[in-house]
This record gives structure tokens, C-alpha cells and sequence, in this order.
């Protein structure tokens, strides 16, 4: 399966995910904003998936966050989540949205997308 990198600052949806990919055979390690994300991704480490809220606190938010890591590891699939509808204008190339709340169902699938390569309307 795929090592992910969960970035979620709500607690509860944090631990959520987490359980559930995990359960599904991923390899998770997760964050609490963007800034502790970006550690993990400066310091080496292979992902190959991200997984991130868009509003978080700290200096980087989703956006950021997930320009920067594509740099970093630029097949790094990516997966937005946010409770809060917007434009789709800065989705980078291959990324899939979910809107909070999402099922559980609708996050793996996105995973999936993203480490399989077939292509999903980005609004799942």
C-alpha cells in the first residue's frame, strides 16, 4: 500500500483518518499543521501520498504546504480536504478534493487515485 502523510489540525478527524487508512494497509504518519508536515518531508522521508487540510494554523496552509512537497517529491500524489467550498484554481496537477465531512470510503478512494494513477473528477 502507500506511506501517507496525514495533515489535519482537527484532533478527532486527525485520528479518524489515521485509523482508517491505516486499517486499510497504509503506512500513515501524521502532523498536526503544515509546518510539522514539513519537516517530516525536509528531513527525507519517502511519501507517496499527502493527505492535507487547507485551513490549518502556522505559517504554511494546505496550499503551501503541498507546492512545497511537490518539489520536494514531485510524483507525490495529493489529496486536499476542507470544510469549506472554494475554487479548485490552485488544485495542483492530479490532486483530488474531499469536502468535509467526507466518508472514509470517499478518502481511500482518493488514495488510491493518487498512487494508481487513474484519473477521478478532482470533486469526489
Amino acid at each position: 500500500m502507500a506511506r501517507v502523510l496525514l495533515v489535519e489540525d482537527e484532533a478527532l478527524v486527525r485520528m479518524a483518518a489515521e485509523e482508517d487508512l491505516a486499517e486499510l494497509g497504509h503506512d500513515v504518519v501524521v502532523a498536526e499543521n503544515g509546518d510539522a508536515a514539513f519537516a517530516h518531508l525536509t528531513a527525507g522521508e519517502p511519501f507517496d501520498v499527502l493527505v492535507t487540510d487547507i485551513r490549518m494554523p502556522g505559517k504554511l496552509d494546505g496550499w503551501s504546504l503541498a507546492s512545497q512537497a511537490r518539489q520536494i517529491l514531485p510524483q507525490l500524489g495529493v489529496v486536499y480536504v476542507s470544510g469549506f467550498a472554494g475554487s479548485f484554481g490552485e488544485l495542483l496537477p492530479g490532486s483530488k478534493f474531499l469536502k468535509k465531512p467526507y466518508r472514509m470510503a470517499q478518502l481511500e478512494e482518493a488514495v488510491k487515485a493518487c498512487v494508481t494513477g487513474p484519473e477521478l473528477d478532482p470533486s469526489l
